[in-house]
């Protein structure tokens, strides 16, 4: 039996939820997240991680062209594909506002 390393619920997205990826600052794809929770989620990406890329930020739309209204999360990269990665951050507060428009 493989034990999981998840603390919190996961919710899978049903709805495409288009994030734009930087890396050192700089926005370097764009994603789709596939499911999230309060602390991390997997995004759907065709961006080439390279094995020593510890962190990664992304931003998402809350409809809004005004950039105040796009926090950027950071967050650690726990695990890659090649259809994307598994992130964990800190940024609770902000995931929590993800989860709500999600479902």
């Amino acid at each position: 039996m493989i034990m999981s390393h998840r603390y919190n619920k996961r919710i899978d997205t049903n709805s495409n939820l288009d994030v734009l990826l930087y890396h050192y600052g700089k926005p370097v794809a764009t994603g789709i997240i596939k499911n999230l929770s309060i602390n991390g989620a997997f995004i759907e990406t065709e961006y080439p991680l390279d094995a020593d890329i510890r962190y990664i930020e992304f931003t998402f739309d809350f409809d809004s062209d005004n950039d105040l209204s796009k926090p950027r999360v950071r967050a650690l990269v726990i695990h890659h594909t090649q259809q994307g990665f598994g992130l964990m951050t800190n940024d609770s507060e902000s995931l929590t506002t993800l989860m709500s428009r999600a479902q």
